[in-house]
């Protein structure tokens, strides 16, 4: 294996650091989350299905240019409806059951013969070693 030249070094060979050579773009989004306020950011790389998707996502303007989206946007903190409405969580909760897949009479004999067998052997096996264990303990304290 051969070093690297003094003064060099051999990370640039890991992938995780090859973003720039492989034309990996950060959205102006991203940016100006990480950055704060992001003017310069050249958004000539982007193809025309990327700035589509961003101006679709709010994030580019008409002009291409980020967009700042505006506070009357952001939902006031706290309750937004109101609070917990019951008759809505029932709701909710008759919805999603109705999603859920129900085992049919096959596969739910299956399901519990396969249950049986394993429940009884592990009451087996805890039988067995109580039973190691309780010869053990007698013939230690005998």
């Amino acid at each position: 294996m051969a070093l690297a030249p003094e003064g060099s070094s051999s990370i640039w060979q890991s992938t995780g650091l090859q973003n720039r050579r492989l034309g990996v773009q950060v959205p102006p989004a991203l940016l100006k989350a990480l950055y704060g306020k992001v003017t310069d950011v050249s958004t000539s790389e982007y193809n025309r299905e990327q700035k589509r998707l961003l101006q679709r996502q709010g994030t580019l303007d008409a002009e291409g240019m980020p967009a700042l989206r505006s506070a009357e946007r952001r939902p006031p903190p706290g309750p937004s409806r109101g609070g917990f409405h019951p008759r809505q969580f029932i709701d909710e909760v008759i919805l999603e059951l109705r999603k859920v897949m129900k085992p049919k009479r096959p596969e739910l004999f299956n399901y519990a013969t396969v249950v049986f067998f394993t429940l009884a052997f592990v009451m087996a096996l805890v039988y067995a070693i109580d039973y190691v264990y309780s010869l053990g303990s007698t013939q230690l304290f005998k």
